[in-house]
């Protein structure tokens, strides 16, 4: 187990915690303390929170994965998957056009 300290914890659960730390077994979090541990890796003037995970999708777009080439603008990549999508039509659901 690894110990860390930093100027603030943001637990996901509970009010944010001045000079605390936390342990790590096996890469994740296994304890959240309000005191510093002995032994801790002092990583300064920082903040430590777990890490956000991005759980936006588009489910709509799934049935389209690997039939749209990378592009170099976001405006691209937007009409090409229109055009993919008018070639391939969604065959659940073609209202979505």
């Amino acid at each position: 187990m690894t110990s860390y300290t930093a100027e603030w914890v943001l637990p996901m659960i509970g009010e944010p915690i001045h000079r605390g730390s936390i342990s790590i077994t096996d890469e994740r979090i296994a304890g959240v303390d309000d005191r510093v541990q002995a032994g801790a890796i002092d990583l300064g003037g920082v903040a430590i929170m777990p890490a956000l995970v991005n759980a936006h999708t588009h489910l709509e777009l799934s049935y389209l994965r690997g039939m749209v080439p990378p592009t170099e603008t976001f405006i691209e990549w937007i009409r090409q998957i229109m055009a993919t999508r008018r070639q391939y039509p969604d065959a659940a659901d073609p209202r979505i056009l």
